[in-house]
């Protein structure tokens, strides 16, 4: 017979991308083959280095040109690129390269209605892409040491506008626009110079050098006193500025009268960020001015946040409770993409996230979680009712398979097998209906009886009091029990259990012939849900279906996180009907559903600090139309197997927060928070609020430092183990006598452990008969117990739920190893991210540096961060300030504290624990 072999497929030689056009990519390679074809993928990549899988891209026949242009690219990102050879027998080895695309920078920036206070600013986009406009501003008529540019706004990466709104009258202003993605950025060139319009205000005089300041009486009277030397401005981060200026003791006026009044500061031709004179004091041959600015702020306002990130609030706080204008930068984040939050596919993983013991009809199997019954149905005619005492048959083709049974005498009953509740059923939702008939004027009366099937005792009944039809049977109580058919159950909840139903006759009369009844949660099921007819003659009814919809939420999964992106994957036993999964960022408050699907991908609006989801299910018909009531919705849906991942981002969430404050305070606790500063600037006649996380704004100023210290502190974190709250933990074991047994968890609560005989329940006593060593959990049996080798133990204990994250450059070392207790994270999935975050944000060592400005030299802002001399590639913000009359001594920085990003952690889940 004929040899077959598989000859060796030559593998592509090179590969280069060309980015030099805009929204394209042009692939060339090299290879020889002379069969099959070249097969291209395609990678948008993250800079963080978490990219995604690689995507088909085209294949390419191994006779035609080695390129091929890939349409549609963004500018500004970097894609990944990789071919290979391939025919139907046999793949060669993958070939890679990576390639920034072209970003062209916007042109053309132009302006629009140019008014006293405000204009717009346009601008020409010349290339898609991913990320936004940053609208940069100066005045126009400075000169500048550096370049003097001040970042005033944002703008959608389709936004060709921006209005301005923090401009002065009759002031000259120049722009430009950064196009700005996450890998690289591209300036537009400088605009024109755009001078705003007179407001028809007074314009004073100040001078280019100096101090120079105007103070008005409330009687319309300026005054501009004459500053003396050591006049000096306190500028501050996250609260007021002031500034201190010696004047003249000048008896024409008192300027004690002026306390309160407007005020203004101009230092070397600028306007400061003062607008009121606070205080006055008075020193021997001088007074001292002290004035303050930022006073809007001081109103107090009632605000109330269920969830919103932290700079949004800030900056609607300002531009709705002040007339200031808000400078409010994104924060930058760390970002973690299909983080897996929850998963389940036994029974007693998904009790972990979904209430099995509450009134929710649903319930663990082994291997799923499945919807319970939410009606029972019981059919006279089919058997329904094995158990009579007096009763006869009866028949009508409009009863469910054509008979029933008839009740006429006081004792006459039919009585149900037992039947299971796996849910509980709430006492004004327990449902009971009849389906009959009678066969004359003076019916007999009926009552059903619920019984526990355990005891026999009666647990409760309800009367059927209404007259029967005798034209053909009809549903009495239906879904509401109202109305007066049936009296409404009043003998408490329905719990979960065994029971039985009895039907029985309670006052004699005409002959009440019985077709079917029903015991179900009235939650789910209204008159609609009651088939009238038989679907045919001696046929049976539609419904009510033994499992209606209904639908379930599970707990929070819990994230450090704010989550952007929910993605829900189940296998199901059936997804018809009115089947729906759906997914909530903000606990439940909104939802994004998808109906009869096993999956859902949820990019929600705003950030949250959790995800959780919710399952819509009842019943279905797995082999259609069956001959027995109800025909429809006889077996219930299932979920066989969960998994909850997120994207998300560490962006700073608010939460849960509700505060009657003054502007200032809330401010401050929100920077707190999410580890951000605010301040006070001057931009002309307007006041501008500037906000921004530590060290996310550069700064090329040279300030002159008198004198500064640096230091470099071992405050840095490669791995990190995160205990959370405490839970409850019951495992069986083998005694094995002086040898430590590993227990399933780690970090037993001291004092919780009880551990005994599994058969007898005998309990053991710590110390005598064992010990456990509690942070690795491991029990240790003594030999000279009471405990015998090879016993089989039972013991419970609580344990806190723990995690642990580590970067890829830990080698081991203890000093770089941490352990963190945030007492309300209450999931091991919780615990690794919250730790993954510490390691993220203090993996690197922090910098200290101990800074004096002398009190005369101006600053110009504190929010952006400081190169210091002697820390090579580090930059520092300010976390505090100290403000004397000789200097104004700053703590630098180069990132925050291990301890603050714990607390902003613990914050977070508090927060939204309390919440929820």
């Amino acid at each position: 017979m004929p040899t077959q072999f598989t000859t060796n497929l030559p593998d592509v030689m090179s590969l280069a991308l060309d980015a030099s056009n805009a929204e394209s990519l042009i692939a060339n390679w090299s290879a020889s083959i002379n069969n099959g074809e070249f097969r291209i993928e395609l990678r948008d990549d993250n800079p963080d280095g978490n990219h995604p899988p690689y995507e088909f891209e085209a294949t390419v026949p191994w006779d035609e040109t080695y390129q091929h242009t890939i349409q549609n690219i963004l500018g500004g990102e970097q894609y990944s690129v990789r071919i290979r050879t391939q025919t139907e027998h046999v793949d060669g080895e993958w070939i890679a390269a990576e390639e920034l695309t072209k970003l062209r920078a916007s042109s053309d920036v132009t302006f629009a209605n140019v008014a006293e206070a405000s204009l717009d600013v346009q601008w020409t986009i010349n290339n898609d892409f991913r990320g936004s406009h940053q609208i940069y501003r100066r005045r126009a008529d400075y000169e500048y040491d550096g370049a003097g540019w001040d970042l005033v706004g944002s703008a959608a990466s389709d936004a060709a506008s921006y209005a301005d709104g923090g401009v002065a009258p009759i002031r000259p202003y120049e722009y430009y626009v950064r196009t700005l993605t996450q890998w690289q950025y591209a300036d537009s060139t400088v605009s024109s110079s755009v001078e705003t319009a007179d407001a028809g205000l007074v314009q004073s005089s100040t001078g280019s050098s100096g101090w120079h300041i105007e103070i008005d009486h409330p009687s319309g009277q300026t005054i501009t006193p004459q500053v003396l030397d050591d006049a000096r401005l306190e500028p501050r981060v996250n609260d007021l500025p002031r500034a201190r200026i010696p004047v003249p003791r000048n008896e024409a006026y008192t300027l004690e009268a002026y306390e309160g009044a407007d005020m203004r500061v101009w230092k070397d031709g600028d306007r400061q960020p003062i607008g009121e004179l606070e205080d006055v004091v008075l020193d021997p041959g001088q007074t001292e001015l002290v004035g303050i600015g930022g006073t809007q702020l001081q109103r107090r306002v009632d605000r109330d946040v269920v969830q919103e990130e932290a700079h949004v609030l800030a900056e609607d706080l300002i531009t709705t409770e002040t007339d200031y204008m808000a400078v409010v930068d994104e924060p930058v984040v760390e970002e973690v993409t299909d983080a897996l939050l929850q998963a389940a596919t036994a029974g007693e993983e998904f009790v972990e996230y979904f209430d099995t013991g509450g009134p929710d009809p649903i319930e663990p199997r082994t291997d799923a979680l499945e919807r319970t019954q939410t009606a029972y149905l019981f059919d006279a005619g089919e058997g329904g009712f094995p158990m009579i005492n007096n009763v006869g048959q009866a028949g009508n083709d409009e009863f469910s398979g054509g008979d029933g049974l008839g009740l006429s005498s006081a004792g006459d009953w039919i009585e149900t097998d037992n039947f299971t509740i796996e849910h509980t059923i709430a006492e004004n939702e327990v449902g009971t209906a009849i389906r009959a008939m009678d066969n004359g004027q003076n019916e007999a009366q009926l009552e059903i009886q619920i019984y526990d099937a355990g005891t026999d005792d009666l647990v409760g009944s309800v009367a059927v009091t209404a007259s029967y039809a005798t034209s053909g049977p009809l549903w009495h109580g239906g879904a509401t029990n109202r109305g007066g058919d049936v009296e409404t159950w009043t003998s408490g909840d329905l719990v979960p259990g065994n029971y039985y139903l009895r039907v029985e006759c309670t006052q004699s009369g005409d002959e009440v012939e019985v077709d079917v009844v029903s015991l179900h949660d009235m939650r789910y099921y209204t008159s609609d849900n009651f088939s009238s007819n038989v679907h045919e003659a001696n046929g049976y009814l539609d419904e009510p279906h033994d499992y209606e919809t209904a639908a379930v939420e599970s707990i929070d999964a819990q994230t450090v996180y704010s989550v952007r992106t929910g993605y829900l994957d189940m296998v199901w036993n059936d997804t018809t009907g009115n089947q729906a999964i759906a997914v909530s960022n903000d606990s439940g408050r909104t939802w994004i559903e998808a109906v009869n699907t096993s999956s859902v991908s949820a990019d929600f609006e705003g950030s949250g600090a959790n995800l959780r989801t919710r399952l819509t299910a009842g019943g279905y018909s797995p082999n259609g139309a069956r001959a027995q009531s109800p025909r429809y919705g006889y077996e219930p849906q299932r979920i066989e197997s969960y998994e909850l991942r997120m994207d998300g981002d560490d962006t700073p969430l608010v939460i849960n927060d509700a505060r009657d404050a003054n502007i200032r305070d809330i401010l401050t606790n929100w920077a707190d928070r999410s580890d951000s500063l605010w301040e006070v600037r001057q931009d002309g006649d307007q006041t501008v609020i500037h906000w921004a996380q530590a060290g996310q704004r550069s700064s090329d100023r040279d300030l002159s430092l008198s004198s500064y210290s640096v230091t470099k502190r071992g405050d840095r974190t490669l791995r990190c183990t995160v205990k959370g709250g405490a839970r409850t933990a019951r495992e069986t074991v083998d005694a094995v006598l002086d040898d430590p047994i590993a227990l399933e968890n780690q970090y037993v609560v001291s004092g919780s452990e009880a551990v005994r005989d599994a058969d007898t329940g005998e309990r053991y006593e710590y110390l005598r008969d064992y010990i456990i060593q509690k942070p690795t959990g491991t029990l240790e049996v003594l030999s000279n117990g009471s405990i015998a080798d090879g016993q089989t133990l039972e013991v419970e204990y609580d344990y806190k739920v723990s995690d642990s994250y580590e970067a890829d450059e830990y080698d081991g070392e203890a000093r770089y190893d941490r352990e963190e207790t945030i007492n309300a994270i209450t999931t091991e999935r919780g615990c690794e991210l919250a730790a993954k975050l510490i390691v993220d944000t203090t993996s690197t060592p922090r910098w200290e540096a101990d800074v004096e400005i002398p009190a005369g030299d101006r600053v110009g802002g504190l929010l952006e961060a400081l190169d210091v001399d002697g820390i090579a590639g580090e930059v520092m913000s300010v976390y505090s300030l100290d403000v004397t009359p000789e200097r104004l001594s700053l703590r630098l920085g180069s990132r925050s504290r291990v301890e603050e990003t714990v607390q902003q952690i613990q914050s977070t889940v508090d927060a939204a624990s309390d919440r929820v």
